[in-house]
């Protein structure tokens, strides 16, 4: 079940229509394909807002509230915004996927790198290694990585270059990094990096961190309007197990306030890989 929160502050100013009314509550249940939301619409006229009463509708999902991000819940009040990257993940690694099959240059001639270091992403090396010649993984996870080291060499003759120092990606055209990162990875200024979220170091390269979707039209039709399309989906992705969502790609990807589609990215990637190429 997915519960939500709008607020429609009516307070400011103190409006003379507005002065004597109290704060109302109302619930929406919607149901679709298998998904239950419940919104609560909060009308607030008074200085306050009643958290115990949103609690108390909310309740036993209190702490996975789906809400605008400028709603900040009292530490007292037992409320909690839910928040999951995992579909973001998902976007990051399928755009890095797409802008690699779509590059025009040859797969021996792409150098890609994937910078995992708990190891929860080896599933997607079988998909990366069909677009690169040479894959280097920085992971702390070895074990993890050899094993499917040795798949790989098995079922496709590939090698993998598994290092534990971010020192190996260096020379890398393209890197897959789909959780946070806190480390400056030594790459060139034109590499590409995919990630899920604004890294905490600032980084060399062109950093994708944020990906604007298009929602179907029946999702948008249960979404309430005060949630945007990206983080309503990865509610939909994650708590209402909509699973078909981790297959979607991004209809824009954007770095610096600078929006590219997956096309522009792949001529880019392109364009990279031959001004590296030696001259003959």
């Amino acid at each position: 079940m997915l519960t939500a929160l709008t607020v429609k502050d009516y307070s400011a100013g103190r409006k003379k229509r507005h002065f004597f009314k109290k704060d109302k509550t109302e619930l929406e249940v919607i149901k679709y394909g298998g998904i239950q939301l419940v919104h609560i619409i909060y009308r607030k006229y008074g200085k306050e807002i009643n958290w115990k009463k949103i609690r108390e509708l909310a309740g036993s999902e209190s702490k996975n509230i789906l809400c605008d991000s400028d709603i900040s819940f009292p530490p007292e009040s037992g409320l909690k915004r839910y928040t999951t990257n995992l579909l973001k993940e998902r976007i990051a690694e399928n755009t890095a996927l797409e802008v690699m099959k779509r590059c025009k240059a040859h797969v021996e001639e792409l150098s890609a790198g994937l910078y995992d270091e708990s190891g929860k992403k080896s599933e997607i090396v079988s998909s990366i290694i069909k677009y690169t010649g040479r894959l280097t993984v920085v992971t702390s996870a070895s074990e993890e990585y050899y094993r499917v080291y040795k798949q790989t060499l098995s079922n496709t003759g590939a090698v993998l270059n598994i290092r534990s120092d971010i020192s190996a990606f260096k020379g890398c055209g393209l890197i897959i990094a789909p959780q946070k990162l806190d480390k400056l990875l030594p790459v060139d200024d034109d590499t590409l990096i995919f990630t899920s979220e604004e890294p905490s170091v600032c980084q060399r390269g062109i950093v994708y961190s944020k990906y604007i979707i298009a929602l179907s039209n029946s999702y948008k039709e249960i979404k309430p309007h005060s949630l945007s399309d990206e983080y309503f989906a990865q509610a939909l992705y994650d708590k209402g197990r909509q699973y078909r969502l981790g297959s979607m790609l991004p209809v824009l990807c954007i770095s610096n306030g600078i929006n590219s589609t997956v096309n522009e990215l792949s001529q880019l990637l392109s364009r990279k890989i031959v001004n590296q190429m030696p001259c003959s």
